[in-house]
């Protein structure tokens, strides 16, 4: 992973161990398009303190099936999905 979605800094282990987990396994992964970046630096968002990714599903159908399974992976890793 790389590119515009960490040019803002560090991103915790855990995000993106949790990340890995929803590339593999969410039905109608796109890709990520935010961790610690340009754009929520120097702001109070989670994203700023490495602690936040957003995802993009390819088909918007499955965006239910999506976030379903998001939420999932984020409760067996004792995370938050917002």
């Amino acid at each position: 992973m790389g590119g515009q979605a960490f040019a803002g800094g560090e991103t915790h282990p855990a995000v993106l161990k949790m990340a890995g987990m929803i590339q593999s396994s969410v039905p109608g992964f796109n890709r990520f398009t935010a961790f610690n970046d340009k754009y929520h630096e120097g702001t109070r968002s989670k994203h700023a303190k490495g602690l936040a990714g957003d995802v993009t599903i390819s088909d918007p159908r499955q965006s239910t099936e999506a976030a379903n399974a998001v939420r999932q992976l984020a409760q067996q890793l004792g995370a938050n999905v917002y």
